[in-house]
């Protein structure tokens, strides 16, 4: 068995089951009418384009070798790490989902992220809240501020940020 091709092939077929999902909700995406140029659906289809092209790439490139080994896909030993990492993952991507319906982006970010460094045994107060922290400001920074994607109100929890996404993008230019 050809262990880089299988996991070329089912990495991609995952990938692009993913951008399919996500694809199926980017008309939801609010865009502003009277925003000029980029808008908040762009930078998704970009995105999802690539993860496209990507998929059917690693795709591509493996079935010559899978051809070769018989297709031979699966040993019987591996059903340990999809239930150890696969299916948890799944789980909390869930979760999150959720969770971000209900309190906005920022803290689910940075709760699912602690759960998943911790799922693949990162300890430390540093790896544990810094990066975390880092991460889902970043993130925030980058899709909310500069990129100026719509926030809906959360169901539990809805807050204001315009207090904090409005002077990054006027020192920017893009406000």
């Amino acid at each position: 068995m050809d262990k880089t091709a299988r996991n070329d092939a089912i990495s991609g077929v995952l990938v692009l089951l993913v951008t399919g999902a996500f694809a199926s909700v980017t008309g939801d995406i609010y865009v502003d009418p009277l925003d000029p140029g980029f808008s908040s659906v762009d930078f998704p289809i970009m995105v999802l384009s690539l993860l496209t092209a990507f998929s059917l790439t690693l795709i591509g490139k493996s079935i010559p070798a899978l051809w070769r080994s018989g297709w031979k896909l699966y040993e019987p030993d591996e059903a340990s790490l999809i239930l150890k990492f696969v299916v948890p993952l799944v789980l909390v991507g869930g979760v999150y989902i959720a969770l971000m319906t209900m309190f906005q982006y920022p803290l689910p970010t940075f709760l699912a992220t602690v759960v998943a460094l911790v799922m693949f045994d990162n300890r430390g107060w540093t790896r544990l809240l810094v990066i975390p922290l880092i991460a889902a400001l970043g993130y925030y920074i980058v899709f909310y501020a500069l990129l100026g994607l719509h926030e809906p109100p959360g169901t539990v929890w809805a807050y204001e940020t315009r207090w904090f996404t409005e002077p990054i993008r006027d020192f920017f230019g893009i406000g």
